[in-house]
């Protein structure tokens, strides 16, 4: 009852006769009960549709949330290259490389050493996906010459004049000449005086091979450059009428790649004296001897690729293969701690996996959240946000391939006022919009990670984002839609070496198919001796030197290109 009410009952109660004023006083009670009661449903009623309030608002904002979910999933639907994706399962796995005429698990189950054994280009079928690889009838053939320059014996206490006993001949077949056969002629020498005798070398990566060195370098491009997996390979040599199985030549490539290891374990030194690295990582299936079945395993990628005037003359980028993507994996592939570690903000790269080290995160990862928000549900903060980040990368647009000093000073300049807006922005946004929408999940993440986010304001020899490491891996991520696995660890480790040989390459602006093949010519068995240092293995074989050869177009260099491709 309202005071008014009230004060008017007391007046009429104060007015009443004497007989009349007990019956009064009992039915005044029994209406102050009704009114309590009635009060008291009516603030029960209010609060329940309060609460029917709240929860219709939240069911709003869950239909919302589930629309934009599924526009999300419109613009991110990748099929198998996709992170999220599910392994098949074992058995159709291994149906569909049975059809496909590819390895199966029971030739991944045999010892690593067993992945480069050539017996199988010498003999008839043994087992699943092992063919020969006879050499067809009916190929054009060209001969092939391999001379010494030698005229005398150099036994100590000889040195009569040699000469020619002959030429000892090996059929291959080439890549170079349109997979034709190729007779290899190695001259034989021997001393007039005494019993000594030689023969003119082979290439080293060809012995006990049925391939010369340009096939085997034009198989590694077509499979780590052009992303066609072997077995599609195979297909296109069958229709020049060559019978090959994309198996034997599986074991031929990564014998090879044992050898060449060396060069990422120099890319590898080389990275170790760089102040700043960017990593990422992707999924990597691999058959798992310890549990004998395909497991997920990851491939990293490290680089210190930057768009700097006093940038690296050594561009690198090296890939390396582990069974998980653990903050220990993080910690075997880093191995020592970089001055700033510039990711896309996986919690694996911490303190732990790299300490000491400063952590920046990618930009170009806080602004796609900002357009993918758009897309699902068009709004005006993440156009204005969109629209900041886009001045931002016109700084550095500007400001590439300066000093780092100069880049430093002008992204105080002109690029923190930017940042600060952004900022500014969300943090006002915060407080209206939905944490749990997608447009509130993009808030939350810049918010949570800006203080790495803002890192490439103090540091000018770092990049804004991770890019350069995320358009890297992407070839992993092309080639593994192509071959849906690594095959075993071994396969998993050569498959790192080519890429980085090929993704290293392209960072130098060299054609990684020129620097294959000429890799495979000149790689010869001195850079085998384990006696001698990595940088003395390595020397004159690395893509920067390849690159100098290249750009200063010395005639010998030319001839002995048009000799490799001929």
């Amino acid at each position: 009852m309202t005071p008014e009410l009230i004060e008017a009952i007391d007046i009429f109660e104060n007015i009443l006769p004497e007989r009349y004023i007990i019956p009064f006083q009992a039915l005044r009670s029994q209406l102050d009960m009704s009114f309590h009661e009635i009060e008291g449903k009516y603030i029960e009623v209010e609060h329940k549709l309060k609460a029917a309030e709240e929860l219709s608002s939240e069911l709003a904002n869950e239909i919302i949330r589930l629309q934009e979910g599924r526009k999300k999933d419109r613009y991110k639907r990748f099929g198998a290259t996709s992170e999220a994706h599910q392994m098949p399962s074992i058995q159709a796995t291994q149906q569909q490389h049975e059809k496909e005429g590819k390895m199966t698990a029971a030739n991944y189950k045999e010892k690593e050493e067993g992945l480069f054994d050539d017996t199988s280009l010498r003999r008839e079928r043994t087992s699943a996906g092992r063919q020969s690889s006879k050499l067809p009838e009916g190929l054009d053939t060209k001969i092939r010459d391999t001379a010494l320059e030698i005229s005398h014996c150099p036994e100590p206490g000889c040195g009569f004049p040699v000469r020619s006993s002959g030429w000892k001949k090996t059929p291959r077949i080439t890549a170079s000449i349109k997979y034709k056969k190729v007779v290899e002629r190695y001259e034989r020498y021997e001393c007039k005086n005494c019993s000594w005798s030689t023969t003119a070398p082979r290439r080293f990566l060809a012995r006990k091979c049925s391939f010369d060195t340009s096939f085997l370098a034009e198989t590694v491009a077509d499979k780590f450059f052009s992303g066609m997996p072997y077995f599609r390979q195979e297909q296109a040599w069958q229709s020049l009428g060559i019978k090959l199985t994309d198996s034997a030549l599986c074991r031929q490539v990564n014998k090879t790649a044992k050898h060449l290891d060396i060069i990422a374990q120099r890319f590898k030194a080389e990275l170790k004296k760089c102040t700043a690295i960017s990593i990422d990582e992707t999924r990597l299936p691999a058959f798992d001897t310890d549990i004998s079945a395909y497991a997920n395993g990851a491939a990293w990628v490290e680089t210190n690729y930057t768009r700097t005037a006093d940038h690296s003359e050594k561009p690198i980028v090296l890939f390396q293969f582990t069974k998980g993507k653990s903050i220990n994996d993080a910690k075997f592939v880093l191995q020592c701690s970089p001055d700033v570690l510039v990711s896309d903000g996986n919690p694996v790269y911490s303190e732990k996996s790299s300490p000491g080290s400063t952590f920046a995160n990618c930009n170009a990862h806080a602004r796609r959240r900002f357009v993918d928000a758009s897309k699902v549900a068009p709004n005006k903060i993440s156009d204005v946000i969109i629209e900041l980040y886009e001045n931002l990368y016109k700084v550095e647009k500007e400001i590439a391939w300066m000093s780092s000093s100069e880049r430093l000073r002008r992204r105080r300049k002109e690029s923190k006022p930017i940042f600060e807006k952004i900022k500014s922005h969300l943090e006002l946004a915060a407080l209206k919009v939905d944490p749990k929408s997608t447009l509130g999940d993009a808030i939350s993440y810049f918010l949570k990670h800006e203080e790495k986010l803002k890192v490439f304001l103090e540091r000018g020899e770092i990049e804004i984002d991770n890019n350069a490491a995320e358009r890297a891996i992407r070839r992993i991520a092309i080639i593994r839609k192509n071959s849906l696995h690594a095959g075993s660890e071994g396969g998993a480790q050569a498959w790192m070496c080519f890429s980085s040989l090929v993704a290293t390459s392209e960072a130098n602006r060299i054609c990684p198919r020129r620097y294959l093949h000429w890799l495979y010519f000149c790689f010869d068995e001195k850079r085998t001796d384990t006696e001698r240092t990595l940088e003395e293995r390595t020397e004159g074989i690395m893509p920067w030197d390849f690159k100098k050869l290249e750009d200063a177009k010395d005639p010998q260099h030319v001839e002995l290109m048009k000799k490799i491709l001929q």
